[in-house]
């Protein structure tokens, strides 16, 4: 992330011929450098973009989750809340702020893929297709093949990884197996 700042600054200035910065300011920089790109080229700094922020976005959650599980839920709402609660507390709000991440990337992706569609529209499928609820706005039956293939792998992600998620988190480790016991009477 660091080193795409750099560069980005860096190669930033041989632009500035280009951009007027006291009247466009300095946001038209890398839209003007852009511009000359191939779609490969894009294709491949976006990616580099997305990964990063993917590292960025794991980071955000857990700090998210910490930060408002130890300042404001521990102070403002339960005052004596122990260590193993606490620990609860963080793991149901990481789950939480992953849902609100899938379905705001969903919605991002689907309006790249169809900027025609409004805002609304996008989030209320998206989210649909994140809780497998069937509700849509009409919008479905337009959309193309790769909004499709995101409202797709978006119900999946919705229907498999929260539960996933808080089962796996949900047991202490020792309580994940129990076999029954007991003495089976035979004959």
């Amino acid at each position: 992330m660091a080193g795409g700042c750099y560069f980005l600054g860096g190669f930033g200035r041989l632009y500035s011929d280009r951009v007027d910065v006291a009247a466009q300011g300095y946001d038209a920089i890398v839209p003007t450098m852009l511009e000359g790109l191939s779609t490969v080229l894009i294709a491949v700094v976006v990616v580099l973009v997305l990964s990063a922020s993917m590292s960025t976005l794991s980071s955000l959650v857990l700090a998210s989750s910490s930060t408002l599980t130890l300042d404001f839920i521990k102070d403002n709402l339960i005052r004596d809340m122990d260590e193993k609660r606490q620990v609860r507390w963080m793991r149901a709000l990481v789950v939480v702020f992953i849902a609100i991440s899938v379905v705001l990337t969903g919605t991002w992706l689907t309006m790249v893929f169809e900027p025609q569609l409004r805002l609304v529209d996008a989030l209320f499928e998206i989210t649909s297709a994140f809780g497998t609820v069937g509700l849509s706005t009409g919008i479905t039956t337009t959309l193309g093949v790769p909004a499709k293939l995101v409202s797709i792998l978006i119900m999946y992600i919705g229907r498999l990884g929260p539960l996933t998620i808080a089962s796996v988190w949900y047991f202490d480790k020792g309580e994940r197996v129990s076999y029954p016991e007991g003495n089976i009477a035979i004959g």
